[in-house]
């Protein structure tokens, strides 16, 4: 689902993070939403607290999966989509905060 393809009548990041008053909301924008680059920037670093503890649970869940069959993560990742770019711009964006 798109950012302007939503139930809540949400049409931009602004309302977005406006509407995002818990961690439960964080996680379910970024596990639903297709985000574009700089959407997910942007929403990400408008949270920095619950963006630091999503990485951590990614990378936990990260290691849990590394043990299971190549099938089974394969469709883990098939499941949440989204989930696998927003791993990308974490990555991206801790490397960029790193130098």
């Amino acid at each position: 689902m798109s950012l302007s393809e939503n139930d809540l009548g949400i049409t931009s990041i602004d309302e977005l993070v406006s509407w995002t008053s818990s961690y439960v909301h964080f996680k379910q924008a970024l596990e639903v939403v297709t985000w574009t680059p700089d959407q997910a920037v942007c929403y990400l670093n408008a949270f920095p607290e619950f963006r630091e503890r999503f990485s951590k649970e990614l990378t936990k869940q990260g290691h849990l999966e590394a043990r299971l069959p190549k099938a089974m993560r394969d469709k883990i990742a098939a499941n949440k989509p989204n989930l696998e770019f927003i791993k990308t711009v974490l990555l991206g964006s801790k490397e960029n905060t790193d130098h």
